[in-house]
């Protein structure tokens, strides 16, 4: 009964990333480019794709390291510990990717406060001419 106890309380652990996500962080440029154009959308699909498979590889490493104990109890506890490890090690992994491609984790009050929108731009004055007398 306490394993399974522990059991349901530490699936409900999330790591930061997750939390973050969940109040609707998207992955942001760092250069505050524009997002939606062919060039950027390409880069970040890119991106995604390669830091995606690298984080699942690296949680996928790191979970096979959890020792998996004996008996019913121990085998549970394992099966949540490496869930976690993956977890856990897989979203510091994407992290550091998409940081490295120059994207962060961001929500748009985060994201507008690094890349104030600019303000737009006031008319100038044209040159007056010499008159030719």
């Amino acid at each position: 009964m306490v394993v399974v106890v522990a059991a349901v309380g530490l699936v409900g652990c999330a790591t930061a990333a997750r939390k973050k996500m969940d109040e609707g962080a998207m992955w942001r440029r760092v250069d505050c480019r524009e997002e939606g154009t062919a060039e950027t959308s390409q880069e970040s699909n890119l991106a995604l794709t390669i830091c995606k498979t690298r984080a699942e590889a690296a949680g996928e490493a790191a979970a096979a390291s959890v020792p998996s104990g004996r008996g019913t109890a121990d085998a549970i506890a394992a099966g949540i510990q490496m869930g976690q490890t993956r977890v856990k090690v897989g979203d510091n992994i994407m992290i550091s990717c998409m940081a490295e491609r120059g994207y962060l984790l961001r929500t748009n009050a985060e994201h507008e406060a690094a890349c104030p929108t600019p303000p737009p731009p006031t008319p100038s004055a044209k040159p007056k001419r010499a008159s030719a007398q």
